[in-house]
């Protein structure tokens, strides 16, 4: 048994028992992604395994290293990335991007070759689509039509092409990330159409299946009830009203079709700072797996960082660009 054994008994039987097929559907959610990855985790040390994965921003990330990396090993190794900080990049630019963001010279606040670093840390810069098992779908905005387009791990005649391109292009959340570009055409993140991936998952299993288990991580921000004080709780309502969508209407049209679904959700309102202290994201994911084995209605609960908290993620922001600066613009770790 290893430091991320999960030993609660109320999760639900049925988890060992879910009908075939057995899709999971990460969603978008930034930092809540930490959240999302030890829901997984719980999930499957209780016996779930997907048969494929609907990813979207973060949950593209999530469900890439996921479909590399199966099985409860690879969940587990993906929650201590999540607390190694492996993914701390995406939120962390440097004083000369700040600067050169602020004069408009770039069109992000984070540049490319920090999405290159997140990618190297989690091992994800050489992987291919071939890689995948089970199998993945992720989306992403196309912004030539401006509708959703998915890639299919399944149906791909070039599995053998790199996976990282398409993650990217599902978490290019503009104005923090660049845009991505696959074959001259430049994608957004995907969260800003369909945050779920609940539409493609139907097509897909229509009209074969009659009857599949859709299981959503939703990690997507959530203020419902909260009243906004701050820039941050700001931030974390807008993004929540972009990132929802149609939830509710595509679960609805789910099961009117025969499927099931359930909706675990782990967001929460804590703006970046959960990047840089990831350990309670993870523990707020283990206890949203509980609290929906257990029947209970799923709260999240995120404490509102202190000004000290709030202060200790800037300086781990603004103390790699320093270092950055006297190093002569490398990137230091």
């Amino acid at each position: 048994m290893g430091a991320y054994d999960y030993t609660h008994d109320t999760v639900r039987e049925a988890i060992e028992q879910l009908p075939h097929p057995r899709v999971l559907l990460l969603s978008g959610g930034g930092a809540n992604g930490a959240a999302q990855a030890a829901a997984v985790l719980a999930l499957m040390e209780h016996g779930y395994e997907p048969d494929a994965i609907v990813g979207t921003s973060i949950g593209a990330w999530n469900g890439a290293y996921l479909a590399t990396h199966p099985g409860v090993q690879g969940a587990r190794r993906l929650v201590q990335l999540w607390e190694k900080g492996a993914f701390t990049p995406m939120a962390k630019p440097s004083l000369k991007q700040l600067a050169a963001y602020v004069r408009k010279r770039t069109p992000s606040l984070i540049g490319a070759q920090d999405i290159t670093e997140v990618a190297r840390r989690v091992g994800l810069s050489d992987v291919q689509w071939k890689d995948c098992a089970p199998a993945l779908i992720i989306g992403a905005v196309n912004l030539s039509t401006g509708s959703m387009e998915y890639w299919n791990s399944m149906d791909r005649s070039d599995a053998q092409e790199q996976l990282l391109p398409y993650v990217s292009a599902s978490s290019a959340l503009a104005p923090l990330q660049p845009l991505a570009t696959i074959n001259g055409v430049q994608y957004a993140d995907g969260g800003f159409r369909d945050n779920y991936g609940i539409q493609e998952a139907l097509r897909i299993l229509a009209p074969r299946v009659a009857h599949a288990s859709l299981l959503i991580v939703d990690a997507a921000p959530s203020v419902s009830g909260q009243t906004v004080v701050t820039p941050q709780q700001g931030i974390a309502l807008a993004t929540g009203l972009i990132f929802r969508g149609n939830l509710h209407e595509d679960v609805a049209a789910a099961k009117r079709r025969g499927h099931t679904v359930e909706v675990i959700p782990v967001g929460g309102n804590h703006g970046v700072t959960q990047f840089f202290d990831p350990v309670e994201g993870v523990a707020v994911g283990r206890g949203a797996v509980e609290q929906w084995g257990s029947g209970r209605t799923v709260t999240p609960e995120w404490k509102t960082p202190t000004v000290r908290e709030r202060l200790r993620a800037v300086s781990q922001m603004l103390v790699p660009a320093v270092r950055r600066i006297g190093s002569g613009g490398k990137s230091v770790a």
